[in-house]
């Protein structure tokens, strides 16, 4: 993750060295000076990130002067820790976002390791929630949720980009 970010235009430090990180894996800036806390997490797909991990980030950013939280996961998340990582605000990537923008940077190239029927599963959760719709940068828009709980469409490359478009 430290190399896309990199390419992406972000300066990144890395603060987790595996184990016990405190909750934050990188901190990203980006070129307007904003920090972004990123916790990584790479689970088999049955294996979902629990609601104490959006907890535990939303402690550690402050120990780094983040404003912004991301969690990073080969899979998904709970459905409490979905609904915590909205009430404050910690946006998410879930597999299939992070494989999709892994296959878009061009320098990733996916692992054999995992069965075909997840690549499956994978491309099923990615298609309902990528749109055709392309955000003024480019990149696909994903459908997301704001605090209220209504849909919109947000770009991919965020944080990167933050354009938004109403469904």
């Amino acid at each position: 993750m430290t190399l896309y970010f990199r390419d992406n235009g972000y300066t990144v430090k890395e603060v987790g060295g595996g184990g016990k990180d405190g909750g934050v894996d990188l901190v990203i800036t980006d070129k307007r000076g904003e920090k972004t806390a990123v916790q990584a997490k790479c689970y088999a797909d049955h294996n979902k990130v629990q609601v104490m991990t959006v907890r535990e980030l939303v402690g550690a950013k402050r120990n780094y002067d983040c404003i912004l939280s991301l969690i990073v996961t080969t899979s998904d998340l709970t459905g409490p820790a979905r609904k915590e990582a909205a009430q404050f605000k910690v946006d998410y990537w879930h597999g299939g976002l992070v494989d999709s923008k892994l296959r878009s940077w061009g320098k990733w190239t996916p692992s054999n390791r995992k069965a075909k029927t997840t690549t499956t599963k994978n491309e099923q959760s990615l298609s309902k929630t990528v749109s055709n719709i392309k955000c003024s940068c480019g990149a696909a828009t994903v459908k997301r949720n704001n605090k209220a709980g209504a849909e919109f469409w947000g770009c991919s490359s965020y944080p990167t980009c933050r354009k938004t478009k109403a469904i």
